[in-house]
C-alpha cells in the first residue's frame, strides 16, 4: 500500500480504558442509488490548512484595503487547496499480501482539517465555510480514502451535504464521530472518514481528558477496517483522529499532558484492534503536536520524540513511518505558513487563522503509516 500524508491539572498519562462505542453499519448516507465505479490507484497525499493553488504568493496582508466579501471568500478557498500544484506528495512501496497471491496495492489517502466548525464559531469576521467545502469537493475525485477532522454534525447540516455530494463521486462508505454522551460534550468530535472500498468494521473510542473548548466536543479515534480486494484478509485499519488543541490563553505544559494522555489510549486502541492481525495501520489526523522545533527549524521538536516513542511502543511487529517527514526529509509547515517579500514576512493565510498563530509555521498534520 502507498501511503502518504501530507492537520488542567496533572495527569498521569498511564494505560486508560475509557467506553467504547459501536455504530451504525457501512452504508449510504442518503436515498440516491448510484454504481459504484472503479477506484483509482495512485500514491497518497495530505493537506495544509493554509494553501495557495499555484506558485505565486497568496495572502491577505493586513496592510492592504480591505476587499469585498466575494474577494475574500476566493482567497479563502483559494488559500486552503494547493496540495498538486505544490507537489505535496509522494509515493511509499506499496503493500503486498503475499498469502493471497495478489498484487501490490496501491490507493490515495488524504486527511485533512476542513475546519468546518459549528454555526457561530469562527476565528475572524467570516471563515466562509459552504465556499471551502464546495471547493473542496472538487478535490475528493483524486483520493479513494478520506479523513476529515472539524466536520461536526451537530448543529449544522453540512456534514450530511458533504457525505451526500461524496457518495455522487463514488464514497459509499463512510464512518463518523457518534453523536455526544458524556454529560459535558455538546458536539461530536468531528471526525468523518469517507471511503470508496468497503468499510467492514467501525469502533469508536472517546478520550477520557480534554481541557478548555476541546471539553465541549466529544473528541476521539475513529477505527475503521477497509477491505481493499475481494478477500476480506486485504485490508487495512484506519485510525482518524484529532488530539487536544494548545490554545493562546492556556498552559502549554498542560496540553501537553493531555495531548500526551490521549496518545497512550491511542496506542492501546491500536493494540485492541489489531492483536489478532498484522494488517498494515494508518494512523491519520490533526494531531496538534508541532513537530519543528521552532518557526524557522525543521528539526524533531521535544513533543514530536515523545509522540513517536509513545507510538513505537505498539510493538515490534510493525515498522513505523512519519510519511510526510519520509517525503520531505524534514518537517514541513502544514500550518500558520509565510511568504517574503522585500525581506518582509507576511502571513499567507489570515481568514481562518487566529491572529495569536500567524507566522507560528507549524506542522501539525499527520499520517502516521505502520506496516
Amino acid at each position: 500500500m502507498a501511503l502518504f500524508s501530507s492537520t488542567n491539572t496533572e495527569i498521569d498519562p498511564t494505560v486508560i480504558t475509557p467506553p467504547v462505542v459501536l455504530f451504525d453499519e457501512p452504508g449510504k448516507p442518503d436515498s440516491n442509488s448510484l454504481s459504484p465505479a472503479d477506484s483509482p490507484s495512485t500514491s497518497i497525499s495530505s493537506k495544509r490548512k493554509s494553501r495557495r493553488l499555484d506558485n505565486q504568493p497568496l495572502h491577505i496582508p493586513r496592510h492592504t484595503p480591505r476587499k469585498s466579501k466575494a474577494q475574500c471568500s476566493r482567497y479563502c478557498c483559494l488559500s486552503t487547496f494547493s496540495l498538486l500544484q505544490e507537489a505535496v506528495k509522494s509515493e511509499l512501496r506499496p503493500h503486498n499480501f503475499p498469502h493471497l497471491g495478489t498484487e501490490q496495492v496501491k490507493i490515495n489517502i488524504l486527511s485533512y482539517n476542513l475546519f468546518i466548525r459549528p454555526p457561530g464559531i469562527k476565528n475572524n469576521a467570516n471563515d466562509f465555510k459552504d465556499e471551502r467545502m464546495s471547493e473542496f469537493v472538487k478535490e475528493m475525485v483524486h483520493f479513494d480514502i478520506i479523513g476529515l477532522q472539524e466536520v461536526f454534525g451537530s448543529l449544522s447540516s453540512r456534514q450530511q451535504e458533504l457525505m451526500n455530494k461524496a457518495y455522487s463521486l463514488g464514497f459509499y462508505y463512510y464512518a463518523r464521530s457518534p453523536k455526544p454522551f458524556r454529560q459535558w460534550s455538546i458536539i461530536d468530535g468531528g471526525l468523518l472518514l469517507l471511503s470508496k472500498y468497503p468499510i467492514i468494521e467501525k469502533d469508536f473510542l472517546t478520550f477520557r481528558y480534554a481541557m478548555q473548548s476541546d471539553a465541549l466536543a466529544a473528541k476521539g479515534v475513529l477505527h475503521t477496517k477497509i477491505q481493499l480486494t475481494p478477500h476480506p484478509e486485504a485490508s487495512v485499519h484506519v485510525f482518524l483522529t484529532h488530539t487536544q488543541a494548545s490554545y493562546s490563553n492556556s498552559d502549554p505544559i498542560k496540553n501537553e499532558l493531555v495531548r500526551k494522555s490521549q496518545f497512550v489510549q491511542l496506542r492501546d486502541f491500536v493494540l485492541r484492534k489489531t492483536a489478532k492481525d498484522h494488517l498494515p495501520v494508518a494512523i491519520l489526523g490533526d494531531l496538534n503536536v508541532n513537530a519543528r522545533r521552532a518557526p524557522d527549524c525543521s528539526d524533531d521538536s521535544e513533543e514530536y520524540l515523545s509522540m513517536m516513542e509513545v507510538l513505537k511502543s505498539i510493538g515490534e511487529k510493525y515498522i513505523i513511518h512519519d510519511v510526510l517527514k519520509e517525503a520531505f526529509s524534514y518537517h514541513p509547515i502544514t500550518f500558520a505558513d509565510t511568504w517574503v517579500e522585500n525581506e518582509k514576512m507576511y502571513p499567507r493565510e489570515t481568514q481562518l487563522t487566529d491572529h495569536t498563530d500567524l507566522c507560528t509555521m507549524q506542522r501539525l498534520d499527520y499520517i502516521i503509516y505502520m506496516e
